[in-house]
């Protein structure tokens, strides 16, 4: 899907997917999960997603991996980074009380379509 922030692949498994398994479909394609880099890019993301399940229960879609991770080599919490680059993000839109890390498990993230934020997760434990 061409958007006026970049060309963007949503690729519907049915059944759900883990972040990795997501990161393999988009290596696949040549490509690799969203990065968001402004808050343009981000409205404008979500827009589409609300658009395309607007027929669908919300709690069969109503999110998509994004191509973060919490890199803990770098300090007590760690810092958020890109997936590809292991570079610092250079935007952010985290729901109020994320990244909140939770058992010490969430290290990757996802973005709803009901709130428009960024909210942390444990990679393995949930699948969109």
């Amino acid at each position: 899907q061409r958007l006026s922030t970049g060309c963007y692949r949503f690729e519907d498994t049915k059944k759900g997917i883990d972040m990795y398994g997501a990161q393999k479909i988009c290596e696949e394609y040549g490509g690799y999960l969203v990065e968001i880099n402004s808050k343009e890019e981000n409205d404008e993301l979500q827009k589409f997603y609300e658009s395309k399940v607007q027929d669908q229960c919300m709690y069969e879609a109503d999110a998509f991996w994004i191509g973060v991770k919490n890199d803990t080599t770098k300090g007590e919490n760690g810092i958020w980074v890109s997936t590809r680059t292991g570079e610092a993000l250079s935007y952010t839109n985290w729901y109020d009380t994320e990244p909140n890390h939770v058992n010490d498990n969430e290290y990757c993230a996802v973005l709803f379509a009901d709130s428009h934020m960024a909210f942390d997760f444990a990679v393995k434990n949930f699948r969109w």
